[in-house]
């Protein structure tokens, strides 16, 4: 389940709390934020993940909610690895199993009673044990530094009763910076880089209601048009192609050769 904050006001005390927004401070040297917060159950048996890297420079926080073993699915970790990221790999995030064999030694394998935290780089080579019996539950937050993401997508939504009783520094991590709630709302979300939204509020504040409407559509035209001509493509004859207008754009107009 994600979209924690929405529902359970525990958890969201839990990802924002002042141990782990110091520990986090000291970790990035700067402020941080709140990218992911999530709930998750084992509900079926499982084959091994693969050994992979997230991948940049965010720091991972996971709490055990019951007892875990290697029987349950834990996430297992090579340390040090996060010097290497995906540089041995081709900047692919899975990592080749020879490469893993080279640090079997050094596998850590957590093991625990309820409330064991793991606290790990993003960047470190991990994996999931198969899980062999079903019900491990674990509490699962990520956090990056405040200047990274200005420029990356934040995805983080929460109950606006919830964010009335959050201190400033909790609040911070949620809105790092810049950014508002809608006190009319139910939900407060960020959902864009704070460039991308400072862009869009410059628009939205220039345009009437239907331009406005013009403005959405063109934008979701946009993004839905490459994926549209692929599927086309695989349809269409050869026979049958796209073509443009001389005088115009017009990518969606077929023509026969």
């Amino acid at each position: 389940m994600s979209d924690v904050g929405l529902y359970s006001k525990a958890g969201l005390d839990l990802a924002l709390s002042d141990t782990f927004i110091t520990l986090l401070e000291n970790i990035f040297g700067t402020s941080a934020c709140l990218t992911q917060i999530s709930f998750r159950r084992k509900v079926e048996l499982m084959e091994a993940m693969p050994w992979h890297s997230d991948h940049g420079s965010g720091v991972i926080i996971a709490i055990y909610m019951n007892d875990v073993d290697l029987s349950k699915g834990v996430t297992c970790l090579i340390p040090k690895t996060h010097l290497i990221g995906t540089s041995m790999n081709g900047g692919y995030l899975q990592v080749p199993p020879e490469l893993i064999s080279a640090y079997e030694e050094t596998i850590f394998y957590p093991e625990g009673g309820a409330g064991s935290v793991l606290i790990f780089d993003q960047s470190l080579w991990h994996a999931r044990t198969p899980v062999k019996e079903i019900g491990r539950e674990i509490f699962w937050c990520s956090y990056d530094s405040v200047e990274l993401m200005q420029e990356h997508a934040l995805r983080i939504r929460v109950s606006s009763s919830f964010m009335a009783g959050l201190s400033e520094r909790q609040k911070a991590l949620i809105i790092p910076k810049s950014g508002d709630s809608n006190k009319d709302s139910e939900t407060f979300s960020v959902t864009s880089s704070l460039a991308e939204k400072k862009k869009v509020e410059n628009i939205i504040n220039e345009l009437t209601v239907n331009e406005l409407v013009k403005y959405l559509v063109k934008r979701i035209f946009k993004a839905t048009l490459k994926p549209l001509k692929r599927t086309l493509r695989a349809i269409i004859p050869r026979k049958v192609k796209f073509a443009k207008k001389k005088h115009g754009k017009n990518p969606l107009r077929i023509r026969s050769r």
